[in-house]
């Protein structure tokens, strides 16, 4: 049986690896280097064209976790990332050319592998096919699939068979041109290797130059006919705006986006910037660094002019300036069937083809493209196994039914006819775990860290446990949840998310930097906690003060100062806080004996909290 691959790109590439690797002659059809695509630079195949970052790695997070098990299942464009990777925190970015040489000699290496280097016209249904030339098609291709489009069974009215947005690529900076003297290397929250980025710290005046320039400098602008007439506005992928576009939507936009400060602090001053410019290596060898997150249609002109600006690139040499360009797409969930065949075409599938777009890319180049369209053309897939399902399929499953919970709860109505709904409540019933039968939660409880604060004759001690409760499980002993923070003049405690409460302490160290006093930081942090729509989503309590002060904040927008100075919060802290103000009433022990005392006495009471005590003093 023969395959035609038509794109090698990601998808198209991971296609024919699977296939091939499936006993399936495979012709992989590329027309570079003879003919480039508006993005493309080389000839390669899997040639990167926007980020060098294919998201996280950690198994943690949803993608990080699926690129584990396409790396399980053999994929070839997750193994090859991980051999050519490059540091990059907590993200899998890879060295561009290196990668792109992986691919193509594996690909090259497989005797059932023919790859053409041709550009494809048109499209024979009668050839099983998979078309996965990603969103930058040819001309030709584009008019061929256009007239297949026209010729095939549409799932619904008024369907558009070719839609389309705009993206952009972020600038190249040779690293001997650089600066450093004005950055400093650190990953964000110390991820990685801890020093995998460099960073260029922006102060409020800096931060608000970049913004004018990037509002008022030249653009390139698309011709009329190539905006999205119905919106009246040029069709931008929301996951990956161009710069200057978050810009326009808002002061603060960019700096809760690309340039957030948040697990940056600068070693050098020990504070936190108002924003970072966060630079992260090109290749392997470091000879070349992207600006992360500034993906722009700027002129070229005009990105010299903004970006040399900035701390640190006065005299930087541009290797690649930021350039915008023209993504198609097809019309799915109209087009497409489920298994991504084109409706009333048996042999035809498509695929995008953008991996660092949506996790679904991911999944459809390696499970969908190559192994479930081999097993169905040697005739193993006449009837579809259900009970084998991947744990992609279950994930998806929880989202469904979580989703749909949250639905019910807020009055809105069940999931209507229609293949999405019978889909989803597909994907809903098989939400069970495989081996003991019981249903999966969509929501798992976590209880962590019981923090008291006492005040007392001029002192401050906060103190917290380290227990971390995952459902009825304790996953961790030692965390640490207590900070000094402003080089020493003030505590800090958080319950609740790690990530949430590191935020806001790193917040509130910046009010109190800005306003060098505790109680203005308290009252203009619980403002923004409460005002600001990305703050108030933050899950944490905080409990934040000095010889002088004691505050709880919280995101309702409370600022409590206890009468007593004993301040607790977490799964023991009615506890805590009970035996901590007996022993200040009746005793005369320091503030970090009682501290240490009223922990372990909410220790044997509540079985959230444990007697691995962190307590700091001032």
């Amino acid at each position: 049986m023969k395959l035609r691959v038509v794109g090698g790109g990601l998808a198209g590439s991971e296609a024919a690896w699977q296939a091939a690797r499936r006993g399936l002659d495979v012709e992989l059809y590329e027309m570079r280097p003879h003919k480039r695509g508006p993005a493309h630079t080389g000839g390669a195949l899997a040639e990167l064209v926007c980020s060098n970052s294919l998201r996280g790695a950690a198994l943690e997070n949803a993608v990080g976790l699926l690129k584990e098990e396409l790396a399980r299942l053999g994929s070839l464009i997750v193994t090859s990332a991980r051999e050519a990777a490059v540091p990059a925190g907590g993200a899998l970015a890879v060295d561009r050319e290196r990668f792109a040489a992986l691919v193509e000699s594996r690909l090259a290496a497989l005797p059932n592998v023919r790859i053409v280097r041709e550009e494809v016209v048109a499209l024979d249904p009668a050839v099983p096919t998979i078309v996965a030339c990603g969103p930058l098609p040819s001309e030709s291709l584009s008019s061929a699939l256009d007239a297949l489009l026209a010729r095939a069974e549409v799932a619904g009215d008024g369907a558009r068979p070719r839609l389309h947005y705009y993206d952009a690529a972020s600038p190249i900076v040779a690293t001997e041109s650089l600066d450093l003297s004005a950055m400093y290397a650190k990953s964000r929250y110390d991820k990685g290797d801890g020093e995998d980025y460099l960073n260029i710290p922006l102060d409020r005046e800096q931060y608000a130059q970049l913004v004018r320039d990037l509002r008022e400098l030249p653009k390139h602008e698309p011709k009329e006919f190539e905006t999205d007439r119905a919106a009246g506005k040029v069709p931008f992928f929301e996951g990956c705006l161009p710069v200057e576009e978050m810009a326009a939507r808002g002061d603060d936009v960019l700096r809760y986006g690309p340039l957030k400060p948040v697990g940056l602090r600068d070693p050098r001053t020990g504070a936190t910037p108002h924003a970072v410019v966060q630079l992260r290596k090109e290749n392997q060898s470091g000879s070349a660094y992207n600006l992360v997150g500034f993906q722009t249609r700027l002129t070229w002109p005009a990105q010299r002019e903004a970006f040399g600006k900035l701390p640190g690139l006065g005299a930087a040499e541009w290797l690649r300036l930021g350039v915008m360009h023209r993504n198609s797409f097809v019309d799915a969930p109209r087009y497409l069937t489920s298994d991504l065949r084109l409706r009333g075409f048996e042999h035809v599938r498509r695929h995008r083809g953008a991996l660092g777009r949506a996790t679904a890319a991911r999944t459809r180049a390696a499970r969908g493209a190559g192994r479930h369209r081999a097993r169905r053309d040697r005739g193993a897939l006449a009837e579809r196994d259900d009970r084998r399902l991947s744990t992609v399929q279950r994930q998806l499953g929880v989202l469904f039914a979580a989703r749909a919970a949250r639905a019910r709860q807020a009055g809105a109505p069940r999931f209507a006819g229609g293949t999405g709904a019978r889909e989803a409540r597909r994907m809903a019933s098989r939400t069970r775990c495989p081996r003991s039968g019981k249903r999966w939660s969509a929501r798992v409880k976590i209880r962590s860290t019981t923090i008291l604060a006492v005040r007392r004759d001029g002192k401050l001690a906060i103190a917290g446990d380290g227990q971390v409760t995952l459902d009825k499980t304790i996953v961790k002993h030692g965390a640490h949840k207590v900070r000094r923070i402003a080089n020493g003049k003030a505590l800090a405690g958080f319950a609740g998310g790690a990530a949430d409460g590191i935020t806001l302490l790193e917040k509130f160290e910046g009010k109190l930097v800005e306003y060098k006093d505790i109680v203005r930081a308290a009252v203009e942090l619980a403002k923004d906690w409460r005002q600001d729509r990305a703050l108030r989503r933050l899950e944490a309590l905080l409990v934040v003060g000095n010889a002088e002060h004691l505050f709880i904040l919280s995101g309702t927008g409370d600022v409590i100062e206890p009468d007593e100075g004993i301040a607790a919060i977490g799964s023991g802290g009615p506890y805590a806080q009970a035996a901590a103000t007996a022993l200040v009433r009746h005793t005369a022990l320091d503030v970090e004996t009682i501290a240490r005392e009223a922990l372990r006495v909410a220790g044997t009471i509540d079985i959230y909290t444990n007697d691995a005590i962190v307590c700091e003093t001032i």
